[in-house]
């Protein structure tokens, strides 16, 4: 079997040398160990005949007492042949692909953390659930505090940290606007954008840097 995925320190990538049988006409069993994430990897045999190794079937499930995965067959082959070859015609075979519906949300969820001791100052501005752009702020941030602030469906949103109400910025800028609470206060705001066509949280990262100086680092957490 082929592809460890990260538990072995990137200085292992298969295992040799498993028993493997066959449970059913689809289904095979195994003896060697797997980890999770697994799932889809090839399991291959070598073929004294052809002086060759060829894909048998892919892994499909780890449990404690046995592991199993799914036998390629003959029409499973010809299948994949005919994909390879553009020539494929579901009406031409007994397997049939699978389709599920399945909907994802499109929300993402704005997360600010604060790593520092002291408190922060937020301000956002983003598109809302209604489509429409808001900017808010100041919110306060403590010490440590971790804070859902708001839900988008945009992939674009700009923040504005700052420790003394807007005199100075812990974050670089992309974009100025007036803050909407009347006070006429002009934020420098960082943009931050999502790159991945799946759902995403995005956390800002506000850490302390010298005796009164912050800045913030994004990074991105994938959601399954």
């Amino acid at each position: 079997m082929y592809f460890y995925p990260g538990d072995k320190n990137a200085t292992q990538h298969y295992q040799d040398n498993c028993r493997l049988w066959q449970v059913s006409e689809r289904v095979v069993q195994y003896d060697c160990d797997i980890f999770k994430g697994q799932r889809g990897s090839a399991l291959i045999r070598y073929s004294e005949e052809f002086k060759l190794y060829y894909i048998l079937g892919v892994i499909t499930s780890e449990h404690i007492y046995k592991n199993l995965g799914s036998r390629l067959t003959p029409e499973g082959q010809k299948i994949i042949r005919a994909i390879s070859d553009e020539t494929y015609n579901a009406s031409n075979f007994n397997e049939q692909f699978v389709t599920l519906d399945h909907s994802l949300s499109k929300e993402i969820n704005i997360i600010v953390k604060n790593d520092c001791s002291k408190p922060l100052l937020l301000a956002t501005y983003y598109k809302n659930l209604d489509q429409g752009w808001l900017i808010d702020g100041f919110y306060t941030l403590e010490g440590g505090e971790t804070k859902v602030f708001h839900k988008t469906e945009n992939g674009i949103f700009y923040f504005a940290g700052t420790y003394n109400r807007g005199q100075t910025y812990a974050n670089r800028y992309d974009l100025t606007r007036n803050l909407d609470n009347g006070n006429g206060k002009t934020l420098n705001l960082k943009r931050v954008i999502q790159k991945f066509g799946v759902i995403i949280s995005k956390l800002l990262n506000v850490t302390r840097r010298g005796s009164s100086s912050y800045f913030l680092n994004t990074l991105l957490l994938q959601i399954f």
